[in-house]
């Protein structure tokens, strides 16, 4: 969730399904630590309008960017099952596919440029980007 000053992890799996990208919400529960961010657990969640998320390119690996829908655009480095590298030319990240998601990346070979975008999370240590649907990991030309 995030609005024009910050940005903040919320942990929801019962209210997912009522949820849609860009829905406007006012989430009231408590605050905990998950891998080093700062998530709020979800006790409600109310729908009060709409809006276009607006991601922020992805300039550095720092955690002034982490819970911001972020994009970076780059060559992919190392593919895994359910996970890619890209090389920005300034850094490595890498992008999570998360279960229900259900991104296809069979597309994606080592050396295709992408426009990746999502989430920026740390997990263990290591800054990744968590994509929200296929829309948002793009082959370039």
């Amino acid at each position: 969730m995030q609005d024009e000053v910050s940005e903040l992890m919320i942990y929801a799996p019962s209210f997912t399904e009522s949820l849609e990208i860009g829905d406007v919400v006012v989430v009231t529960g408590r605050s905990k630590l998950w891998n080093g961010i700062v998530e709020l657990v979800a006790d409600s969640i109310e729908v009060v309008g709409k809006d276009e998320p607006k991601a922020d390119v992805l300039t550095s690996l720092s955690d002034v960017f982490l819970s911001s829908l972020v994009y970076v655009e780059g060559i992919v480095k190392e593919k895994g099952k359910y996970d890619f590298v890209v090389d920005t030319g300034e850094f490595l990240i890498k992008v999570y596919l998360k279960k229900g998601t259900n991104i296809d990346i069979s597309n994606l070979t080592e050396g295709s440029k992408v426009r990746v975008t999502g989430i920026l999370t740390l997990y263990k240590g290591e800054y990744e980007i968590l994509p929200r649907g296929q829309f948002d990991v793009e082959v370039l030309k």
